[in-house]
């Protein structure tokens, strides 16, 4: 069986350790455009785990295509944090001078005690200010000096792939349209971007393979992505690579393929040499890069509990069990308020509004039932996944029933027409 199917199944401890003792080592391109985003110590964590691997590391033709194509912008949302910061300590700034100039003017209160606060806030201003000065100073603007770029370049000399030719690259761009249409991992979920960008991940896969097969090593691949076209996920959880994956890598390759999250591959190189990683580190790798990334993991969770409501919520099942449908899905899922993230707790609130459709009998007058609900809660990374926190509140959960398609006869017959709403109490 092991034979058969053993490349599906979790490795041990030895093989794994004999993986990242000989294994290559290749990373995509939003690794190293996070190097742009994160934190020194995060960034210094990251670059040390990729340099145990001098000797071995190799980047394919397309992560290193991306990472040229994008760092400078990545620089330059860097920068654009930075001025929002500075422009947030200025509103404080202003905010806190009238407010302690107000608390100086209470009677009842001792002047010192509106001086004391307003130096205490002043300094500490002033500290923020200098740190911002700082991390300037320390982020390159995506020019001439560029201290991630030339990590990136040492780490990857001589060690890129080739790139294919046009002939090659024109049946991969069809391969990954094929491929997205039936949604075979990876890839298929970036199918909203624009153009080739939808094909990135199936290049870079297809690239990492091709270097296992012809280098006859296995592979450990670390990646930012959290989407389902990488990862299998139970109740929530991701559980590992997809299978598909592994399966595609052993038959075009011949070879293991390891795939790590960035954070549990820098967790794993620290517990190999007797490191620890920070939990300031680890939250700063587990951080969305962005809103709409926070907004795609959230409406992703979202879904998954959406479908779950159908089976096990009493207040969604009151309100199915009063339609004529035969049965329920989830229609769609809209996020329509979220965060800020707390980076302390790697958590997130958020608001998301639920749109159930019923299936309807042939002989049914009322078509387009629907099921809206309300989703508030808060969403938090925890062992390997985000999940929603299980102290959410599902509000307002009501039958809609859209127009009926029937003749006046049949109106008069059935009584009262839509639409028309009842809510599950």
């Amino acid at each position: 069986m092991k034979k058969l199917f053993g490349h599906l199944l979790p490795l041990s401890d030895v093989e794994i350790d004999a993986i990242w003792t000989a294994g290559t080592l290749t990373v995509d391109a939003n690794v190293l455009l996070d190097l742009y985003r994160f934190h020194p110590a995060t960034r210094d964590a990251l670059i040390q785990a990729l340099r145990a691997f001098n000797g071995r590391l190799w980047l394919s033709h397309q992560a290193a295509s991306e990472f040229v194509r994008n760092r400078a912008r990545a620089a330059a949302a860097v920068a654009k944090e930075l001025g929002d910061a500075d422009s947030d300590l200025g509103t404080l700034e202003v905010a806190t001078r009238k407010a302690t100039d107000d608390l100086r003017g209470r009677r009842p209160l001792p002047r010192e005690v509106g001086l004391k606060l307003k130096a205490e806030v002043e300094a500490a201003i002033r500290t923020a200010k200098v740190s911002i000065e700082e991390a300037r100073t320390r982020n390159a603007d995506g020019g001439s000096t560029d201290a991630v770029l030339d990590d990136v370049m040492s780490l990857f000399d001589g060690s890129v792939g080739a790139a294919p030719d046009d002939v090659e690259l024109a049946d991969l761009h069809k391969e990954a349209e094929r491929r997205i249409k039936e949604k075979v991992p990876p890839g298929y979920e970036d199918a909203r971007k624009d153009g080739g960008n939808a094909h990135g991940d199936y290049l870079v896969w297809h690239q990492v393979l091709q270097q296992a097969k012809s280098s006859a090593k296995p592979v450990i691949l670390v990646t930012s992505e959290r989407k389902e076209d990488w990862w299998e996920r139970a109740h929530g959880k991701t559980v590992g690579p997809r299978h598909e994956l592994l399966d595609e890598a052993h038959r075009v390759a011949g070879q293991t393929v390891l795939i790590y999250q960035t954070d549990s591959f820098v967790e794993r190189a620290a517990k190999r040499t007797g490191a620890s990683v920070s939990a300031f580190v680890r939250s700063d790798m587990l951080a969305p890069r962005d809103d709409q990334e926070l907004e795609d993991i959230i409406t992703t969770a979202v879904e998954e509990l959406a479908d779950e409501f159908l089976d096990n919520d009493s207040r969604i099942n009151d309100l199915t069990a009063e339609t004529n449908a035969d049965s329920w899905s989830v229609n769609s899922v809209e996020v329509t308020n979220f965060g800020p993230i707390d980076y302390a707790r790697c958590s997130a609130p958020f608001t998301a509004s639920l749109h159930y459709t019923g299936d309807q009998r042939e002989d049914h007058m009322w078509f387009g039932t629907e099921i809206r609900a309300e989703l508030r809660g808060t969403i938090t990374f925890e062992n390997g996944s985000w999940v929603i926190n299980d102290d959410y509140e599902l509000e307002n959960a009501a039958i809609d029933y859209g127009e009926p398609d029937v003749d006046d006869h049949e109106r008069t017959s059935a009584g009262p027409l839509g639409p028309t709403r009842r809510t599950s109490t």
